[in-house]
């Protein structure tokens, strides 16, 4: 029973924890796109409430296909009724807002993008125009259709002839995986993808229009540039400086990538963030940030491979004062806890793993940089930062489940689920061999089974034994848009965030399990004092819920301490 003081200091209390959301800024109002989602992207809606669409087919288009669902308006999500490997004719245009694409949901061997017959010069498999998007756990593979004309492809060869002419190596060719530029682009998430066998760039937020900003990469493998030319990530045109001006909170963190020439990353844009990602076997240069670009560098790892050049620094900055890019300002670098080959110790001295360079691909003029380019304070805090591992424990807690690496069951646990060529990165990586290949290597895909989906009365992306597990009626198509009022999200959303493996954080004032302790948490344990919902937050162990705890959990969220007996 709540007594009328109690009444008093809960209404009270409701005013703080909003001040308190207030003072974090009003993102913290938004939740994360997923459980655990954190960087400039992680405020994305996606398909948040809105309509279920079942992909049930691998077909390139038409009904029943995933580029179907993709390029349908309104907010929808995307669910799979089967796994395998989807051959793409074109690429795919995300133009209408509010998406989410959930891998995870599909059986068997789970789901594969093969791009290897895509033919235009610039034919990207994902280009994403719009805002709100949530892509996860998908496999994205340009793979090699011209093996035979291609022989000396290593050789930039000029006799290849018909489609295979966009495939050679060389610049103004090549097919990037994910193109994410003009119009209003923002809030978007890519998470736990594979991006393998790009001969153009992994990853490219490249603005010809509009503004790109607010963009989140995480848990996800980019490996084997099969294109010595251009690889890697490439964040900005670098000849715009007013595009450049308008990319901001384009952030990377714990990703894997392996046997890539250089752009790990290339950022031509304003601000970034690059934490906790694990880079191996470079073959060009590694981390390269060009102009105005503000950069925090935390918790990263560099290690050498067959293929790495020695002499070089892992962080290359530059003013471009030379190599033909407009200058948009001077760069400043935050660095701390990152280790490499010119740095052994996340303790040492982080500037000894920068240099000087005149512009792209110009060779090194001076190291460390200069005083006037370094930081002694990362950037402003996002509404949901990214919380860093210490490096010593990178390769735990990454490489188990990075990349399009597990499913979900029908019961909502996580099943591992790494293919072939997934787990030889891995596994070149911890053997530290493995080399860069070139086009004639990669010949065949891994075999993905289709699998059998999960039973779903309503098909509504929930599987009943979900639904029953939870107390949900299976039959009751309504239920997947519908929110609980304990985490916040959607059913759906909840059975898309898997139970192992998401939570809870090691906080105690994590309330409502999805590893950040905000102003959803202070909802939920006012809820549990006004006897709402089941009392499960007794922080002082009391007997009940009640003004203390709500206390206690709104002091978290302001100042990140759980206080507990």
């Amino acid at each position: 029973m709540v007594n009328i003081m109690d009444k008093y200091q809960i209404v009270r209390l409701v005013s703080v924890a909003a001040i308190c959301l207030a003072s974090l800024g009003s993102a913290r109002a938004a939740l994360p796109a997923f459980p655990g989602a954190a960087g400039g992207g992680a405020r994305s809606a996606g398909g948040r409430g809105g309509r279920v669409i079942e992909v049930t087919n691998l077909n390139d288009s038409g009904a029943g296909s995933l580029r179907q669902c993709m390029e349908a308006s309104g907010p929808r999500t995307c669910v799979f009724r089967t796994g395998g490997s989807i051959l793409l004719q074109s690429g795919i245009r995300i133009t209408n807002p509010f998406l989410t694409v959930a891998g995870q949901t599909a059986p068997g061997g789970g789901i594969e993008l093969d791009a290897s017959q895509l033919s235009s010069n610039f034919q990207n498999l994902f280009y994403i125009y719009t805002h709100n998007v949530v892509l996860r756990y998908l496999r994205l593979r340009v793979g090699n259709k011209c093996q035979g004309q291609l022989a000396a492809a290593s050789g930039g060869n000029t006799t290849v002839t018909g489609t295979c002419a966009y495939h050679r190596p060389g610049p103004g060719t090549g097919i990037t995986q994910f193109y994410i530029g003009n119009g209003d682009v923002h809030d978007v998430v890519i998470d736990h993808c594979s991006m393998n066998w790009s001969d153009n760039k992994n990853f490219s937020p490249y603005p010809n229009s509009g503004t790109v900003k607010s963009i989140t990469l995480s848990w996800s493998i980019l490996d084997s540039g099969i294109n010595p030319h251009s690889t890697g990530i490439n964040v900005g045109s670098g000849q715009d400086a007013a595009n450049a001006n308008l990319m901001t909170d384009i952030d990377f963190h714990h990703n894997f990538l392996a046997h890539i020439h250089h752009r790990l990353p290339l950022l031509k844009n304003k601000s970034s963030r690059w934490v906790n990602n694990l880079v191996y076997d470079h073959t060009f240069y590694m981390t390269q940030g060009l102009g105005g670009l503000q950069l925090d560098a935390i918790g990263n790892k560099y290690v050498a491979g067959p293929s790495s050049r020695a002499g070089l620094h892992e962080f290359q900055m530059s003013d471009n004062s030379a190599g033909g890019d407009t200058s948009n300002g001077t760069p400043t670098l935050y660095l701390h806890g990152n280790v490499g080959p010119n740095n052994a110790s996340p303790a040492g001295n982080q500037y000894a793993m920068t240099a000087e360079v005149g512009g792209e691909n110009q060779s090194e003029a001076a190291s460390p940089i200069r005083s006037a380019w370094r930081r002694s304070s990362p950037l402003t805090a996002l509404a949901f930062p990214i919380k860093a591992d210490d490096v010593s424990a990178l390769d735990a807690a990454l490489l188990p489940t990075v990349g399009a690496s597990a499913t979900l069951g029908c019961d909502g646990n996580w099943i591992l689920n790494r293919d072939s060529w997934d787990a030889k990165m891995v596994s070149d990586y911890q053997s530290r061999g493995g080399v860069t290949p070139d086009y004639n290597a990669i010949t065949t895909h891994p075999t993905l089974l289709p699998g059998t989906p999960c039973a779903s009365a309503s098909h509504d992306g929930i599987p009943d034994v979900w639904a029953t597990a939870h107390g949900l009626n299976p039959a009751d198509a309504t239920k997947a848009a519908r929110i609980n009022p304990q985490t916040g999200y959607t059913y759906l959303e909840d059975y898309l965030s898997g139970t192992t493996g998401t939570g809870p954080s090691n906080s105690a004032c994590d309330v409502n399990l999805d590893r950040v302790v905000d102003v959803l948490d202070a909802q939920l344990v006012i809820n549990q004092a006004h006897g709402i919902v089941p009392c499960t937050t007794d922080l002082n162990k009391d007997g009940v819920c009640n003004v203390i705890d709500i206390q206690r959990v709104v002091n978290a969220v302001g100042s990140g301490i759980c206080v507990t007996p």
